[in-house]
């Protein structure tokens, strides 16, 4: 009887650790049945970069190259039981992150590299592609700019780019920028620059005079303009005032902030006269 007894429980205990090594092989990311992307429903484990690349190279096709010691970490995800999953590489692109990694193109392969490094060997892309790009993709772009100064707006946006990799050079002569990021930060980057580009365009206005003459308002216009302006580091060329023959329309040029407010100014003095 006793003999029947330990080999119950010895059943038993075998049982349990077949169930609980069943568990275990039943864990870890899964591509979603439907084909895209990862199951994420309910994930609340340990996951090896290993195994994000795999599932990445299963999804994609895409070859891998990297240095098996530059990975050789873990990520944990704790994903809500209403997930529906990502695309494996935005998984793969954030689970790299998190060690400073970048997954780049090099041709025919795609290789994993420091982030550092990221700035030579990822793709030049326009606009348009950024749209296109999965939101984890390190990518160049070029910026022409039309107003503002390179040297000026890259120290604007040099401390908002990604702190590992994110790179803001200015061209030389050119004025234009190249910027180096990941894709989801590069448009926020690119809505700035053109805030600011709208925000120092140079534009010209005729304002008709009703009821002064421009020899009676020039000392009080001048006073206005701000001399410094065309010598401040990124400034657009001073704002000026030219007026015809006969002193009725004056045109306005300069920084559209800069016409607004000395437009307002013009209104205030154009004005009917005491006698």
């Amino acid at each position: 009887m006793r003999a029947m007894t330990r080999t119950m429980c010895a059943l038993v205990i075998l049982l349990l650790v077949f169930t609980a090594a069943g568990a275990q092989e039943e864990g870890g990311l899964k591509a979603r049945e439907d084909g895209n992307g990862i199951d994420l429903k309910g994930t609340n484990e340990e996951v090896t970069l290993g195994e994000i690349i795999h599932l990445y190279v299963e999804e994609t096709g895409n070859t891998v190259l990297f240095d098996p010691r530059k990975i050789a970490g873990d990520v944990t995800i704790n994903s809500p039981e209403k997930g529906v999953g990502m695309g494996a590489e935005e998984l793969l692109n954030s689970a790299l992150k998190q060690y400073r990694l970048v997954l780049a193109s090099d041709g025919n392969v795609m290789e994993i590299i420091p982030a550092a490094e990221a700035v030579t060997q990822c793709e030049t892309v326009t606009r348009e592609q950024l749209k296109d790009l999965p939101p984890g993709r390190f990518v160049r772009i070029v910026v022409q700019l039309r107003a503002s100064d390179a040297n000026a707006v890259r120290g604007a946006l040099q401390n908002l780019t990604t702190r590992q990799g994110g790179v803001v050079n200015p061209v030389a002569g050119a004025n234009s920028l190249i910027i180096a990021d990941y894709a989801h930060n590069m448009g926020d980057l690119l809505d700035l620059v053109d805030r600011m580009e709208a925000g120092t365009e140079v534009v010209s206005r005729v304002y008709k005079l009703e009821h002064v003459k421009y020899v009676d308002i020039q000392d009080a216009l001048n006073s206005c303009l701000d001399p410094a302006q065309a010598r401040r580091a990124g400034s657009p060329a001073a704002t000026t005032i030219g007026a015809t023959a006969n002193g009725k329309f004056l045109v306005i040029s300069g920084v559209i902030w800069e016409v607004d407010r000395i437009e307002t100014v013009l209104k205030q003095l154009d004005v009917p006269q005491d006698e």
